[in-house]
């Protein structure tokens, strides 16, 4: 179980860490991904606080040279050993984190959570437009950045691990394909 002091070592990490990477992946991008990560965690039977720690921490290296996944889950890990966390809940926060951006079948509940809960909140308009909109323009440019957007969309859809992130994908389709189809004309006015 995690101490009120460990839980309030791991936010202020996460705080120092993100501070750096760019505002679609920051910390309310991680307040968020926690918040989901522990709902999926309850209808999926994973360990909420192994997901609650690896979604705080899951972008730590964001902003840096290399994989992020990989050096997040190595720096993540030898944080939580240094809090006195338990070196086998350290390794599975780690595990999750590793993978959260990469592309893997099966493998423990909370990595599949972690994946999802991060990606899950771009599956409606809300989060859309407040995040993988503005992240892919920013770094493509306009008609390219809404190309990779929708791409991006369906791309992550296609490929979320729990059944209840996918049913929970699903439920925006609709309105979701309305918008692409503005966002089209949009770009092929150009």
């Amino acid at each position: 179980m995690i101490s009120d002091a460990q839980k309030d070592k791991i936010i202020q990490f996460a705080k120092k860490h993100v501070a750096e990477n760019d505002p679609y992946h920051g910390m309310e991008h991680l307040e968020e991904t926690a918040r989901l990560a522990v709902e999926l965690s309850k209808s999926e039977g994973a360990d909420a606080e192994i997901c609650w720690v690896a979604a705080m921490l899951h972008d730590i290296r964001k902003g840096k040279s290399g994989d992020h996944g990989t050096e997040g889950a190595i720096e993540a890990k030898k944080f939580l050993l240094e809090i006195d966390m338990d070196e086998g809940f350290a390794e599975k926060v780690k595990d999750a984190i590793h993978f959260h951006n990469k592309g893997f079948n099966g493998g423990p509940v909370e990595r599949q959570v972690l994946w999802d809960a991060d990606k899950l909140q771009l599956m409606n308009l809300e989060g859309f437009k407040k995040r993988m909109i503005p992240y892919w323009i920013h770094k493509l440019g306009e008609t390219e950045g809404i190309r990779k957007s929708i791409y991006e969309y369906y791309f992550y859809k296609e490929r979320f691990h729990t059944e209840t992130a996918k049913r929970e994908a699903e439920k925006n389709t609709e309105e979701m394909e309305e918008y692409f189809r503005v966002l089209r004309e949009r770009i092929n006015e150009r």
